[in-house]
């Protein structure tokens, strides 16, 4: 089917979109859906948590404030939701 079509069967019927890609195509739109469909239809996908997502991006954020007047290893660990020894090891291995 034509992606044209299918948007605009979506936009009048969006309250039949089926649950978790609804909230997909609320947030990050019709696109994004259709992306992620092509990629993984009929598999098995799991999907990691927000935390565990992002965790390289976080540990690159922390490595970059290593030696800064923001590395505060106390205030980084509650500003990123990690233990302070996390934080030290982050460091050290970085």
């Amino acid at each position: 089917m034509d992606f044209t079509v299918l948007r605009e069967i979506a936009k009048k019927h969006n309250d039949k979109i089926l649950h978790p890609y609804n909230i997909m195509v609320e947030t990050d739109g019709f696109n994004a859906v259709c992306v992620f469909a092509a990629h993984y239809s009929g598999s098995s996908v799991y999907i990691p948590s927000i935390r565990t997502i992002f965790s390289k991006c976080i540990e690159e954020d922390i490595k970059l404030q290593k030696n800064t007047k923001y590395s505060d290893i106390r205030g980084m660990a509650k500003k990123y939701g990690y233990s302070d020894s996390y934080i030290r090891g982050i460091f050290k291995n970085g």
